[in-house]
């Protein structure tokens, strides 16, 4: 039987891991865990080494009796960040190596070992080379690799995704040092437009919105594949200080009112305290749904100032009428807050249309769990990227491990 896929993404507020397979192109989950990761890492860094690697570890043999089952994790599928995360185009031609002039895997991976030989900027890596396109004689065009057909030569059209060196760095350690090889490594943006390609109706044009906990990311799509990218440190977690701040509440408190109450536009005669704090001279002091109103309201014109700083840079060069051709399409855990699509919609009418995503999937049926479902369907099956050579190549010296 087919091992399960493991998928793995570290956030500022959890770790999560889910296991599955993709059945009849729909993902199967057969395990969920999530750990607090608010000690570990923080704004996408991770500033406790030692801690995150052994809540990792702890994935590493998974038991259930209740639901009799027994896994064990020897690697995964890492989801990286989208912080400094940049894309660009490489085209590159090779020949055919068999004499038979038959396309083989070989030929796929000379294709990307030219790309990967590309220079990229100054303190950054290569995390991955997505096939866009391949081409061979007679002006033959191929989505998936075209293993087989005759030709003798074969091009590539890539999109090369980066990352600063030191994030790939601190990722891959410590998923490392917790004793799980890392299979294949995939930046979160690129996750996200994989499962929204595979489960929704949106137009392949778009700019992605992953409101998560400490980072909103932008990402312009086209064709179903990330050409841009920004990012900004202003999320969930910022609104929920906020609240915790101007209430002199915990932030547990703070998440508490959030999640109930939310940004609700219901006009009372009478609002009554939603929650009561005590004062220095020993009294009490409620705020109200009204109170918690004000405040979304006054986080929300602060974090749309940034919000449209980001996109402007993010569309750079092209002609403002092109918002009323592309989408916005919101995810992630702040875009979960009651009564943000008001916000959104209001204020971004312009564009072509205000969409939301979430996985809809038994098992990962929440906004935050968007990229896990797209790093299952790119888990699956073989599309000629640099991940896929590297999972090939450790599956081989797994199976086959040389002898000294």
């Amino acid at each position: 039987m087919e091992k399960p896929s493991a998928v793995i993404e570290i956030t500022s507020s959890a770790i999560k891991l889910v296991t599955g397979f993709v059945v009849d192109d729909k993902p199967a989950v057969i395990y969920t865990r999530s750990i607090p990761a608010s000690e570990f890492v923080k704004n996408g860094e991770i500033i406790d080494y030692g801690g995150l690697t052994n809540a990792i570890a702890s994935f590493k043999q998974i038991s259930d009796p209740e639901a009799r089952l027994r896994l064990s994790i020897t690697d995964a599928t890492i989801i990286f960040p989208a912080i400094g995360f940049e894309i660009f185009q490489s085209d590159k031609i090779t020949n055919v190596v068999s004499t038979s002039s038959l396309v083989q895997h070989l030929d796929i991976q000379n294709a990307i070992s030219l790309v990967q030989k590309e220079t990229v900027s100054n303190g950054s890596d290569i995390l991955d080379i997505i096939p866009a396109a391949f081409l061979l004689e007679g002006n033959r065009q191929f989505i998936a690799p075209p293993i087989g057909e005759k030709s003798s030569s074969i091009a590539i059209r890539a999109y090369v995704h980066t990352l600063p060196r030191r994030l790939i760095s601190d990722y891959t350690r410590v998923v490392e040092s917790a004793g799980i090889h890392v299979k294949r490594s995939v930046v979160s943006s690129y996750a996200f437009t994989e499962a929204i390609k595979r489960e929704t109706d949106i137009k392949p044009n778009y700019i992605l919105v992953d409101m998560g906990e400490d980072i909103t990311t932008f990402t312009l799509v086209g064709s179903h594949f990330p050409i841009n990218s920004r990012y900004m440190f202003y999320g969930n977690i910022t609104l929920r200080e906020r609240v915790a701040t101007e209430f002199n509440i915990d932030k547990l408190k703070a998440k508490e009112l959030l999640d109930c109450y939310g940004y609700s536009t219901t006009k009372n005669d009478f609002y009554p305290n939603i929650v009561e704090v005590e004062t220095e001279d020993g009294g009490h002091y409620g705020y109200t749904e009204k109170d918690l109103r004000n405040v979304i309201s006054n986080f929300m014109e602060e974090y749309f100032k940034s919000f449209d700083v980001a996109l402007q840079t993010l569309l750079g060069d092209y002609p403002d009428d092109v918002k009323k051709t592309l989408p916005l399409v919101f995810t992630g855990e702040l875009s979960k807050l009651l009564g943000f699509d008001r916000f959104a919609k209001s204020r971004y009418s312009d564009y072509a249309s205000i969409e939301f995503y979430s996985p809809k999937h038994i098992g990962l049926r929440d906004a935050s769990l968007g990229a896990i479902t797209g790093a299952l369907y790119l888990s699956s099956g073989y599309r000629g990227s640099l991940s896929d050579q590297r999972a090939k190549v450790s599956q081989v010296s797994r199976e086959n491990p040389s002898k000294k």
